[in-house]
């Protein structure tokens, strides 16, 4: 409880004092009158806002609990699954924050990521995805010598369609709080959620009015951390299914699937950024407030209507929704 007053006084802190960080690590993202609808210089810190939570939980573990046997949050990790998440988050955070400050060329990034995931896999086998169970079918499907490529895939898919999905204020902040909510609920990763929770509800308060953005850090950062996270509980015990992953990352993913084809088709490269993703769409027609709110109901709706019939043809329903949905506001927004 200590600790988590401790948390809390530090957030407050950093929301108080956030003009004066902002100055001080000069991190900006700047208007370009065409992929950003923002007026003014943003500053992105909010990823590094996040990081710092994370920093002082990695700490507090380390250093203040006993680190094998008594701390609950641990039920996941041995001592090196942990440290290997906590290292290699901080290098993806450190490459998004490179990113945010020299713009990183996309093929160069995608590269270190492939190094980065891969390593890691090498050092930590329990990561290594050998089969998928789908259990509303009770059907598994083996992965063999395809095992590393399809966990590296798995990694680079989340990491940069989330980094994709991040487009406007309340996007990425609220689906990753939702995400947290589960790690709660349903692994009983009680002290990481928690720290996650603050820092996000922190960084959403400011990012309310666009005060500040999260930045690829945070985006890469988040999304490789829930990555691993949602992996390894997939090898070690299954509470979160494999249905209900992909569902909770489905929009995001359908997005940056329609969006990559698009880009393909019109011989552009596919990293390269516009204004064609779904938010976009929708702000052009509804106001932004309602835009944030039909785009995390939009997000979380999958998971909770497989909760409910525990069908595969949720899967379907899903990907047919975010395309009509998607046709329905190009016509209209034509007219």
């Amino acid at each position: 409880m200590n600790f988590i007053i401790f948390l809390l006084i530090i957030n407050f802190m950093i929301i108080y004092n956030y003009e004066k960080i902002s100055n001080i690590i000069n991190i900006f993202d700047h208007p370009d009158q065409y992929r950003k609808s923002h007026l003014k210089k943003t500053p992105l810190i909010g990823g590094i806002f996040i990081y710092v939570n994370f920093l002082i939980y990695f700490i507090f573990i380390v250093f203040f609990q006993n680190y094998y046997d008594d701390y609950k949050d641990l039920i996941l990790f041995t001592k090196s699954s942990f440290n290997n998440l906590f290292l290699f988050s901080t290098l993806i955070f450190l490459v998004g924050l490179y990113d945010d400050k020299k713009n990183l060329n996309a093929s160069l990034k995608f590269s270190i990521f492939i190094i980065l995931v891969y390593y890691l896999l090498t050092l930590n086998n329990e990561l290594i995805i050998e089969y998928i169970y789908f259990s509303s079918l009770n059907y598994t499907i083996f992965l063999h010598n395809f095992s590393i490529f399809f966990t590296v895939l798995c990694f680079l898919l989340f990491i940069n369609a989330s980094n994709m999905f991040d487009g406007m204020d309340l996007q990425l902040g609220p689906y990753f709080i939702f995400i947290f909510i589960l790690f709660f609920t349903e692994l009983e990763l009680n002290l990481l959620s928690l720290v996650f929770l603050i820092s996000l509800f922190s960084f959403c308060f400011l990012n309310f009015n666009s005060k500040v953005f999260i930045g690829n850090s945070g985006a890469y950062f988040i999304s490789f951390l829930i990555a691993y996270i949602f992996i390894l509980q997939n090898n070690l015990n299954m509470k979160i299914s494999v249905e209900e992953i992909f569902l909770i990352m489905s929009i995001p993913g359908l997005d940056m699937f329609r969006v990559f084809l698009h880009r393909l088709v019109k011989k552009k490269n596919p990293f390269s950024g516009d204004r064609n993703h779904l938010h976009h769409y929708l702000m052009q027609k509804y106001s932004l407030r309602i835009s944030q709110i039909l785009l995390l109901i939009i997000n979380i709706a999958p998971f909770f209507a497989y909760q409910i019939f525990e069908s595969i043809i949720i899967f379907g329903i899903t990907v047919l929704f975010y395309f009509l949905l998607y046709f329905y506001l190009i016509i209209n927004n034509r007219e």
